[in-house]
C-alpha cells in the first residue's frame, strides 16, 4: 500500500515513483516543489512538482500539481466534504465532464480523517489572473461560452441524477447557517464604516437570504462548478484564440447552471464591462 503524505516531506522520489507506475526499472530521481496559488489556502496546500528520472528517454510528466490538506486540526466540516467531493470528481466525472479539465493521475483518501493527495494534470504554459483583476471583455465573452458548454452537456440529465453529486440545497444550507451566526459580528466590528444602506442590507442578509434563493431551487438542474472565477481558470494562448482549463473543483454541485454566471459575473467581470455589455 502507497502512504498518503502527511507533509511536503513525504513528497519524495521514491513516493513520486510509485504512485506514476514507471517501467523498465525507471524512477524518480528528484523532486522540486513549487508553491501555487494564494500564500495561504483555507482547503490546504498546491505544489506544482518537477521531477526528473533515471530514463529521460520514457514518456513521463516533466511536472504534475498536487494537493495536500489542512493538518487535521484546522479541518472543518466544509472541508472534509470538500476533499471527498474533489477526490471523487477527479475519479469519475472528469473524463467525461465536457469542457477541459485537468486528467486524474493519481488520488487516495482516508475516510475516517480525510487525510488525501490529489495528483493532477499540470499545464506549466498556462497562465491565471486573480478575480481582482478580473477578465477581458474578449476572456468573458470565451469563458461563457466554456460554461454553457459545461452546462448543457449535463442539463436534466438522468445519468447524473444517479450518481451522488452534493446538491446546491448543501451550499444554501451552509451559507444560510453561516449568515446568522457571522452578520452581528460583522456589524459590531465593521458597521461604523458602512454607510446607512449598506448597514440595511446587512441585517435583511440573516432572515431574508433563504427566501431569495429558493426560487432557484424549483430550476432545472445541471453540474455546476460552484466556484467560477478566474482564480480558478487556466488561460492557455493559442494563435488566435484562448482556451481554458476549469481547476479546483471541491465545491462541484448539482444546481441551477445560473449559480456559475451569477457567481462569474459577481467576482470576475469588471463593473467597466459588465456597463458597456448590458
Amino acid at each position: 500500500m502507497i502512504p498518503i503524505p502527511n507533509t511536503k516531506k513525504d513528497l519524495t522520489p521514491e513516493w513520486f515513483t510509485s504512485i506514476l507506475r514507471l517501467s523498465g526499472g525507471n524512477y524518480v530521481k528528484s523532486v522540486e516543489l513549487q508553491p501555487l496559488g494564494e500564500s495561504y489556502s483555507v482547503s490546504g496546500e498546491i505544489y506544482r512538482a518537477r521531477l526528473t528520472y533515471s530514463d529521460k528517454t520514457q514518456d513521463n510528466p516533466e511536472s504534475v500539481v498536487l494537493k495536500i490538506p489542512q493538518p487535521r486540526n484546522l479541518r472543518t466540516t466544509w472541508l472534509l466534504d470538500a476533499y471527498r467531493y474533489e477526490v471523487e470528481f477527479y475519479r469519475t466525472l472528469a473524463p467525461n465532464v465536457g469542457i477541459p479539465v485537468p486528467k486524474h493521475i493519481y488520488s487516495d483518501i482516508d475516510p475516517e480523517t480525510c487525510d488525501y493527495i490529489l495528483v493532477i494534470e499540470d499545464f506549466p504554459d498556462s497562465t491565471n489572473i486573480r478575480d481582482e483583476t478580473g477578465a477581458t471583455k474578449e476572456q468573458a465573452f470565451a469563458l461563457l461560452e466554456n460554461m454553457a458548454k459545461l452546462h448543457a452537456k449535463h442539463w436534466s440529465s438522468p445519468e447524473m441524477l444517479k450518481r451522488k453529486i452534493p446538491t446546491i440545497e448543501d451550499s444554501f444550507d451552509l451559507l444560510n447557517t453561516l449568515l446568522a451566526k457571522c452578520t452581528p459580528v460583522l456589524l459590531s466590528r465593521l458597521g461604523r464604516y458602512m454607510q446607512p444602506e449598506e448597514m440595511e442590507v446587512f441585517r435583511a442578509l440573516p432572515g431574508g437570504f433563504r427566501t431569495a434563493v429558493e426560487p432557484l431551487l424549483a430550476t432545472p438542474r445541471t453540474l455546476v462548478h460552484n466556484d467560477f472565477a478566474m482564480k480558478n481558470i487556466l488561460i492557455r494562448r493559442g494563435v488566435d484564440v484562448y482556451s481554458f482549463v476549469l481547476v479546483d473543483w471541491a465545491n462541484v454541485r448539482w444546481g441551477p447552471g445560473v449559480r456559475d454566471l451569477s457567481f462569474f459575473i459577481m467576482t470576475s467581470v469588471p463593473p467597466s464591462i459588465r456597463s458597456r455589455t448590458a
